[in-house]
């Protein structure tokens, strides 16, 4: 996203008076920042909620409860959870777990890749008409 960054930074100081470009940058960052960071809340609780999900519907039976509790918290409480059960339970609790974290990867991926698709014909179709100065 450097190239898109520079670019936008560019476009934003560059429409400002100069005795405000200061202020612009400012500005810009503070919208970088937070963008970037509402989209990693945004796209990580969704992982997580997919991931949760899945590992829900895929648990291999009989592990308990509050195994699959820890489990269904973070991949890495799948894998520690895991060391506590017998081989066969063990491995199958990692490969559903690690399933379910492809799973949400895979969806938070798409809706970013959407999103930045939308972005950037939204930016095109506003900014066609922009001329340098």
């Amino acid at each position: 996203l450097a190239p898109v960054f520079t670019l936008a930074t560019d476009l934003i100081i560059g429409s400002a008076p100069p005795e405000q470009a200061g202020a612009a940058s400012a500005l810009s960052e503070t919208g970088s920042e937070f963008g970037g960071a509402l989209g990693i809340a945004i796209l990580g609780s969704i992982g997580t909620a997919i991931y949760r999900s899945a590992l829900a519907d895929s648990a291999p039976a009989g592990v308990a409860p509050d195994v699959l509790d820890a489990a269904r918290s973070t991949l890495g409480g799948a894998l520690a959870a895991a060391r506590h059960l017998s081989d066969a339970a063990g491995a199958a609790l990692i490969d559903a777990s690690r399933d379910a974290f492809v799973a949400g990867l895979h969806v938070s991926a798409d809706i970013a890749a959407v999103a930045a698709l939308a972005t950037a014909l939204f930016a095109a179709v506003k900014l066609g008409d922009i001329t340098p100065r």
